[in-house]
């Protein structure tokens, strides 16, 4: 086991004892993250992959890797922020939705895919020494699509999905109750993958390339990975999560704008019916042997952020048969954002 794999074991760890997120959960979580490591470590291999797979990623999206109409949407959506009102407020408020795709099945019977949602709502406290709250609903999972849910038929539409992928987990196929808890202050610092806190937040500058040492250095703190994916990564996390002033948000669209390999990928909808325009970066390739783009989603006229989103953009030889070149694998979407006086309700 390296260095990583026990760092990344630790902070799982932690973040159960912080959320009381359940083992089978958390087997997801550490599934997903490793997947993201494999698709870094791939891309990492070498320029000469790189190429080959954003010429290949061309092929199958036919979309054209456009760094100047990348850098010019950004540079857009960065005056845009910029502008924004700051607000205030007790808490800053995010009202969230995630999805991942998940390979189920039953051995020998044949593979589908599920997509399993949960919703999140998040309150920020301004004051650094007061508690954090969080809201967290599992909203189940079910056949992702049509070709899906004809294979779980034919499995005999069983109530719970079994993976294939990393150990035997079982997945819910009903709701969960919501479930409201504090959190200790700064403890919620990995929650969407990144170890911000309020505080890091406040003390961003607002200068792209002094930004971009800045986030370097809390990657490091965080992580023994680095590089222009951890940056397009933990900047997209910062627009779409954190109580950046507009300041900080106009700079880090900006230093996105001059990341290498940064290329427009057009209109989309994104996984919550909304249309706004993405923003992409190669990662790589999973395990099974499928090769993905991660993408940011915007809307570059009032300088917002969607959506995070991992796409399929070529399809492995270990993947479930009902998969698809442009399939959303994962994604992290913001429904609603700001400063309240509120916490949650009855707290």
């Amino acid at each position: 086991m390296t260095m990583v794999e026990d760092d990344l074991r630790e902070a799982l760890r932690s973040k159960a004892a912080v959320f009381g997120t359940d083992p089978e959960a958390m087997g997801r979580v550490e599934r997903r993250i490793r997947r993201n490591r494999n698709r870094r470590a791939a891309t990492a291999a070498g320029a000469a992959f790189a190429v080959a797979a954003a010429a290949v990623a061309v092929g199958v999206t036919g979309q054209h890797d456009d760094g100047p109409a990348a850098r010019e949407l950004l540079l857009t959506a960065a005056d845009a922020a910029a502008s924004a009102p700051a607000g205030t407020g007790r808490y800053w408020h995010t009202s969230g939705l995630s999805e991942e795709l998940i390979q189920v099945g039953s051995p020998g019977r044949g593979t589908y895919q599920v997509r399993e949602r949960a919703r999140t709502d998040l309150w920020m406290p301004q004051d650094a020494a007061a508690p954090a709250w969080i809201r967290t609903s599992g909203l189940g999972a079910a056949p992702a699509t049509k070709a899906d849910e004809a294979v779980w038929r034919a499995q005999g539409s069983p109530a719970t999905y079994r993976t294939t992928e990393n150990g035997d987990v079982k997945i819910p196929a009903k709701p969960d109750k919501p479930l409201t808890e504090r959190i200790k202050p700064g403890g919620y610092g990995e929650r969407f993958g990144q170890e911000l806190t309020p505080e890091d937040v406040r003390t961003l500058p607002a200068d792209p390339a002094r930004l971009r040492t800045a986030l370097l250095r809390l990657i490091k703190r965080a992580s023994a990975d680095e590089g222009d994916e951890q940056l397009f990564d933990w900047g997209g996390s910062l627009l779409l999560r954190y109580p950046a002033s507009p300041q900080v948000r106009a700079a880090t669209y900006r230093m996105l704008a001059g990341l290498p390999g940064i290329r427009k990928l057009g209109t989309v909808t994104d996984r919550a019916g909304r249309t706004g325009t993405a923003v992409g970066l190669n990662a790589g390739v999973d395990a099974q042997g499928s090769r993905f783009t991660e993408r940011l989603v915007l809307d570059p006229k009032t300088g917002r952020a969607l959506a995070w989103e991992s796409v399929m953009t070529g399809k492995g030889g270990k993947a479930a048969g009902t998969a698809r070149a442009g399939q959303v694998e994962t994604a992290q979407l913001t429904l609603e954002s700001g400063w309240t006086g509120e916490g949650p309700p009855g707290r």
